[in-house]
């Protein structure tokens, strides 16, 4: 039998990790959205637009999908893929969707542009961002990238943050050799060894690398950056013509958030059953690097969706400096915990 040599196993590697990232690419493409049982004559209905295809993180909004939370609230949901935050912003803006899931970074920018945009619950609740090597680069730490090839892609949130996450560390990014591509291409290039590292979220590409088997070191952005992530947002139109809505929709959403912090086997299931294109491992382990940032200091102490001031005002200030906007929202514009479930939702 023919010894596979070195390079034969990183192309092999690389086809199979590119392989990953394509599906997920491929889905924004594919079947229509998701919906849960057919609905009873008296339930509402509302329409929850992911920031992008389903994962393991959204594994909670599953969860009260699949164990008849929605439903009990007298919700019909349908749940949909979205196409980045920036796009969910618009979405829910135009009344489009009921609810989206919304980067706050993002959505700061979109309401200091006017948009009638309010996050009436968060989500991750921690920063998501990451920065990927692997691990026998010896990259351990932002300090470690002086004088590397970092791969990011155009646009990406996380790209735009990488100013603020290098001055929270103390290091000059301009040492740092910043190299675009083009999303699907990056975890690619990282494992054929054309980049040092590369900028993703924490919840996708380490799952992506763990499931195939490379080792890789992964710097999250949270042990720099205090700020929050992925969000509920509305219409404020929406919340001030339905509050109830919006109490129904978050209590159910929690309960689905409390049971993946509980079972997140039981959870990811739920992802799986309706979404198989992706591998149920994939989702596994994008919960489980999810877990730390649905279940934060914040939510035990106050409950699944409360927005911590303090990390709101950070959010906000990244975001102000990475979007150049010149008369960023004030906290109060931007998101409130008056619809949150009473009594509070815990881990």
């Amino acid at each position: 039998m023919k010894r596979e040599t070195v390079r034969d196993a990183v192309r092999r590697t690389t086809k199979a990790i590119c392989a990953t990232v394509l599906v997920w690419v491929s889905l924004l493409a594919g079947p229509g959205p998701i919906t849960g049982p057919a609905p009873a004559a008296a339930q509402e209905k509302v329409t929850l637009r992911l920031s992008f295809i389903p994962t393991g993180y959204d594994a909670p909004y599953f969860t009260a999908l699949g164990k008849g939370y929605y439903k009990e609230e007298g919700l019909d949901v349908t749940i949909a893929r979205g196409f980045g935050s920036g796009d969910t912003a618009k979405r829910l803006a135009a009344r489009a969707d009921t609810f989206g899931s919304v980067a706050f970074f993002t959505a700061a920018k979109a309401v200091a542009e006017g948009a009638p945009l309010v996050i009436v619950g968060a989500g991750l609740g921690e920063g998501a961002g990451a920065i990927v090597a692997l691990k026998e680069s010896g990259i351990r730490d932002v300090k470690d990238l002086v004088g590397r090839t970092l791969a990011d892609s155009p646009g990406n949130a996380f790209g735009l943050q990488l100013p603020a996450l290098f001055r929270a560390a103390g290091v000059d990014l301009s040492k740092v050799k910043i190299t675009e591509m083009d999303i699907v291409l990056k975890s690619g290039a990282l494992v054929a060894k054309k980049v040092d590292a590369i900028v993703g979220l924490l919840a996708a590409e380490p799952a992506a690398f763990k499931v195939k088997g490379v080792d890789v070191s992964v710097i999250e952005y949270r042990k720099y950056l205090k700020i929050l992530e992925l969000s509920i947002g509305a219409h404020r139109d929406l919340v001030r013509e339905k509050p109830d809505l919006v109490r129904r929709f978050l209590r159910a959403s929690y309960r689905g958030a409390r049971d993946f912090a509980r079972n997140m086997e039981e959870a990811v299931d739920y992802v799986h059953r309706l979404h198989p294109a992706v591998d149920r491992m994939t989702y596994l382990e994008q919960g489980r690097m999810s877990y730390d940032i649905w279940v934060t200091p914040v939510a035990k102490e106050r409950g699944f969706g409360w927005i911590d001031e303090t990390l709101a005002k950070n959010t906000i200030e990244v975001a102000a400096e990475a979007y150049n906007i010149a008369k960023p929202p004030r906290p109060a514009d931007l998101y409130t915990n008056e619809f949150l479930p009473v009594p509070p939702i815990k881990p």
